[in-house]
C-alpha cells in the first residue's frame, strides 16, 4: 500500500505535552517582502 499519505503517522504529530491548539503568536507574526522563513508542517 503505497498511498499518497503512507508514512505520516509521525511525520506531522505534536509533541509530548505540545498537543492542542497553536500559540496566537505563530499567526499574529507579519511578515515583511524579502524576510527568509522555514515553512513549517503543524498536525494542529
Amino acid at each position: 500500500p503505497k498511498g499518497y499519505r503512507r508514512g505520516t503517522r509521525y511525520l506531522f504529530s505534536k509533541g509530548f505535552r505540545n498537543h492542542g491548539t497553536q500559540k496566537l503568536s505563530t499567526f499574529l507574526k507579519v511578515y515583511k517582502r524579502g524576510d527568509i522563513v522555514d515553512i513549517k508542517g503543524n498536525g494542529a
